[in-house]
C-alpha cells in the first residue's frame, strides 16, 4: 500500500518525463547547464556526495570519541547528568561506528611486515572497535537505567579496550597518542 506522499511523488515523476517509452516511474532531476570552461555540476556536494556530508578520517572519528570521553569521565557517576551523559555516550558510539566503517590508515598498515600481517591488522582493528562499541552500548544501558556504579566500571572497560586496540595496532603511546583525550 502506497502512502499518499509516495503516490504523489510517483505521479509527479511520471509527469516530469513526458514522452518517455519507459513506463517505470522515475524522479526527474533538474540539472544546471555547465558554464563554458566549467565542469558539469554534480548533484549534492563535491564529488557527488550528498549536500552537507563531510569526509572524516579515522583520526577524526577517534577525536570525536576522545572529546566525549574527556567530558564523560568526571561526571559518569552523577545521576543528575543522565541526559548529558547519554548524549556523550551517543557521540562516542557515533565516532566508534564511523571509525569501524573506515579502512585502517595507510601509515598504520605500512608497519605490517607482509600481506598476512596487514590482513590480521585489519581484522584486529575491526574486532577491537566492535568490542569497544559493545561496551559503549552496555554503558548506555547502565546510564539509562540509573546504574551509576556499573556505568563507571563499564566506562573504564571501554577505555581499556580502546587502549588495548591502540597498543595492538602500534598507534602511539599513551603520552603522544592523538586519539587519547588531552
Amino acid at each position: 500500500m502506497l502512502s499518499i506522499t509516495t503516490a504523489a511523488l510517483l505521479s509527479l515523476a511520471s509527469l516530469a518525463a513526458p514522452g518517455t517509452s519507459d513506463p517505470s516511474p522515475t524522479l526527474a532531476r533538474a540539472e544546471q547547464p555547465a558554464q563554458e570552461g566549467q565542469r558539469p555540476r554534480q548533484p549534492g556536494g563535491p564529488e557527488g556526495r550528498p549536500q552537507g556530508e563531510r569526509r572524516i578520517s579515522v583520526e577524526g572519528a577517534m577525536k570525536i570519541m576522545g572529546r566525549s570521553l574527556e567530558k564523560l569521565e568526571p561526571q559518569i557517576g552523577d545521576a543528575s547528568k543522565r541526559d548529558e551523559n547519554l548524549t556523550l555516550i551517543n557521540e562516542m558510539q557515533r565516532g566508534c561506528v564511523i571509525a569501524k566503517g573506515l579502512a585502517v590508515p595507510n601509515d598504520v598498515l605500512a608497519r605490517a611486515a607482509d600481506d598476512a600481517a596487514r590482513e590480521k591488522m585489519k581484522a584486529d582493528y575491526r574486532a577491537d572497535l566492535l568490542s569497544v562499541l559493545k561496551k559503549l552500548i552496555s554503558l548506555e544501558e547502565a546510564v539509562a537505567e540509573g546504574k551509576t556504579e556499573e556505568a563507571k566500571s563499564l566506562l573504564q572497560q571501554a577505555v581499556r579496550a580502546g587502549n588495548l586496540g591502540h597498543e595492538q595496532l602500534g598507534v602511539g603511546d599513551s603520552k603522544d597518542d592523538p586519539f587519547r583525550p588531552k
